[in-house]
């Protein structure tokens, strides 16, 4: 008789443990080939770019704000944000911010704006966002002659003065320091005829001026080249229309070609250059500035030369932008002094920008804080017939030695097509750095903007003042200052010898 065969498993049972016996073998079978990998990496996702633009319609000129910080990778995070302002197809800005700087449309029309987002696993992704601008007019320069009563301008200097724009500059004609204030705030109209006379005596007043609001009154710092003293005046009231105070005697000493004036710790503090080549710096005893008794101090290093000062206070303490003569070798510098007052000794001169191949480096420095730290703008005179505007910026709150960015040209194309850079005057309007400066290759008044709120990167300089069709030459001492949100200029007509002043409006 044949024996039954017997089972390991019961045949009901059998599906079940099929299963365990298929999944055992599975597992076998892996471990065989090199124990349980093979699970594939997960696949990079693109980011998802996202803008808003507020408003996106509006009369001209319309002021955007562009946001793309909805941005978002589902898979990691965006690294940088590149523009395309003019909707061109070009973005300008690269790896720019999720924030960028206020955008103004001055021209009726649609804009597409385009943003593009990178992640961190190198892939990117477009959009675009539409800005509609209506009616109003473009914004446009209106330039004016403020005073031609003989030869009047040279030295120029802008301020708000109680809320008008003023100027203080030099009457060459009558050898003495001229005022003269606006009619309302938006430096639109000046009541020609209404300078002032800020003093009349027998001495050549007015070189070099500078112009500051020192303890709520307009107040000069200048030279006077017959005496070969620095100079300071301060008018009686608010607005500058009484200048009876005679001006003070800061130092005896012969400056070389300015003064830059401003308030330190609440009281007036002037640097400035001497014929023999250094930078100095002297601050009052008191609030208004009748007292100067305050030793001078050298503060461009003991075995060196320099000359046009810019005063400013970076966090807290006074500092000084100029340019240094070593070797025959023009050098742009920066100093700070080591306490609030400047009344110690100051730190050592740190150089910002050198190069021995060219003509000089750091002509016509203007100092300014420029979002949180200071930066610099000048002319960098590359060879004969090139000198461009250039600019940098400290990467620190203090600008310490080493933390500043690389110089870059204020023009897009400065080598190309400017020679320029001279009289560079620096000031924040809107939250964006600009500069105005003279161009030498056609003897014009330029401004330019940058793209954002550092500086990093500008626009294309533009023609403020074209001297009558290039029959004079204008933009000389350009002094500039932000009314309403955009420029004001003050500078000098060098051919019909005249103030002039130009605002955009």
């Amino acid at each position: 008789m044949k024996q039954k065969r017997e089972f390991l498993f019961p045949r009901n049972t059998w599906p079940s443990h099929l299963a365990v016996i298929l999944a055992l073998l599975g597992f076998a079978i892996l471990a065989s080939c090199g124990g349980g990998g093979g699970t594939n990496p997960p696949i990079n996702q693109n980011p998802v770019p996202a803008v808003t633009a507020t408003p996106n319609t509006g009369a001209a000129p319309l002021n955007v704000t562009l946001d793309a910080s909805a941005s978002a990778d589902p898979d990691g995070t965006i690294t940088a944000y590149d523009w395309d302002f003019d909707g061109d197809g070009t973005f300008e800005v690269l790896n720019g911010a999720a924030v960028p700087a206020q955008q103004t449309f001055n021209l009726a029309g649609t804009y597409t704006i385009g943003l593009r987002v990178h992640d961190n696993g190198g892939l990117f992704a477009a959009t675009t966002v539409n800005v509609t601008v209506t009616g109003g007019g473009a914004l446009t320069w209106q330039t004016q002659t403020l005073d031609n009563a003989g030869d009047v301008g040279e030295f120029c200097s802008l301020a708000i003065v109680d809320g008008n724009p003023a100027i203080s500059y030099y009457d060459r004609t009558n050898q003495n320091l001229k005022y003269m204030r606006a009619a309302n705030a938006t430096g639109t109209t000046w009541a020609i005829g209404s300078d002032v006379s800020v003093t009349t005596d027998a001495d050549n007043d007015g070189y070099y001026t500078s112009l500051a609001v020192v303890d709520g009154n307009p107040a000069i710092s200048f030279a006077n080249t017959t005496a070969g003293d620095l100079r300071y005046v301060r008018a009686v009231d608010a607005t500058g229309t009484d200048w009876s105070m005679a001006p003070v005697t800061v130092e005896a000493v012969a400056v070389f070609e300015t003064t830059s004036l401003a308030v330190v710790s609440g009281r007036p503090a002037i640097a400035y250059d001497i014929a023999g080549l250094e930078v100095n710096y002297e601050i009052a005893v008191d609030n208004q500035g009748a007292d100067w008794s305050t030793a001078s101090r050298k503060i461009d290093g003991a075995a060196e030369t320099g000359w046009a000062p810019s005063l400013a206070l970076v966090d807290g303490r006074p500092t000084v932008a100029f340019q240094r003569v070593t070797g025959g070798l023009d050098s742009l510098y920066f100093v700070r002094a080591g306490d609030a007052t400047g009344s110690g000794p100051w730190q050592v001169p740190a150089e910002l920008h050198s190069d021995a191949a060219s003509i000089g480096v750091g002509f016509h420095p203007s100092l300014a804080i420029i979002d949180g730290n200071p930066a610099v703008s000048y002319e960098y005179y590359i060879a004969l017939g090139n000198a461009d505007p250039y600019y940098t910026r400290a990467n620190t709150t203090g600008g310490d030695a080493g933390s500043w960015d690389a110089p870059v040209p204020t023009s897009l194309d400065a080598a190309a097509t400017i020679d320029g850079g001279g009289w560079s005057s620096l000031a924040v309007i809107g939250g964006i750095p600009q500069v105005a400066f003279y161009n030498y290759s056609d003897d014009t008044l330029m401004h330019v903007r940058a793209q954002n709120a550092t500086g990093s990167s500008w626009l294309q300089p533009e023609v403020v003042d074209d001297g009558n069709a290039g029959a004079n030459s204008v933009g000389r001492y350009a002094s500039m200052v932000g009314i309403g949100g955009q420029p004001a200029i003050a500078y000098y007509d060098s051919t019909a010898n005249d103030l002039k002043f130009a605002v955009l409006n």
